[in-house]
């Protein structure tokens, strides 16, 4: 390898990195909504509750407060693919406990729970064209639908995303 496809290939490597970079801080950017909107939806359930305490029937409550909860539950599931998508890119995974972990590693080193298999998941809209596989970081090419050095399902126009199952505890 010559001088000029090393450098040609740290200019790429960079401008990859870069990219994450401004990916990640997107992301971080929608989960910051995401938990504000989870702040207005619990003010507004705190209001419904009140409102049926002044009146002294909590069961008005109930309605609304099953209503927020289930639109709370939603954004704590988008807020979930969302970090999930962060730890992709940062080529990790996140146990149950909260540690974080190598995406390949099997075993939690925080408390020793298994890691659950890589499973595929729909996602709303396909991911963009790929230049490196997000799991072993190998050059990948623009067609191809799995990572030809780990075997990783990559997010095509297929619009599928890999992720992990839940840990399991042994």
């Amino acid at each position: 390898m010559n001088l000029f496809d090393k450098l040609r290939r740290s200019a790429a490597d960079a401008g990859r990195k870069a990219q994450t970079a401004v990916e990640i801080n997107r992301l971080r950017t929608q989960i910051g909504d995401l938990r504000e909107q989870m702040d207005d939806k619990l003010h507004e359930m705190g209001e419904a509750v009140y409102e049926a305490y002044r009146v002294r029937d909590l069961a008005l409550a109930e309605r609304p407060i099953d209503e927020i909860s289930r639109d709370i539950q939603a954004l704590e599931q988008e807020v979930e693919k969302l970090e999930y998508r962060i730890h992709q890119y940062k080529n990790e995974r996140q146990c149950s406990c909260g540690a974080v972990a190598p995406l390949g590693a099997k075993f939690c080193p925080e408390c020793g729970n298994r890691f659950g298999e890589l499973a595929v998941v729909v996602e709303e809209e396909p991911e963009e064209t790929l230049d490196t596989c997000p799991s072993c970081k190998e050059e990948i090419e623009e067609e191809t639908k799995f990572c030809m050095n780990c075997g990783f399902r990559l997010a095509r126009d297929t619009g599928v995303a890999a992720v992990y199952s839940e840990p399991s505890n042994l």
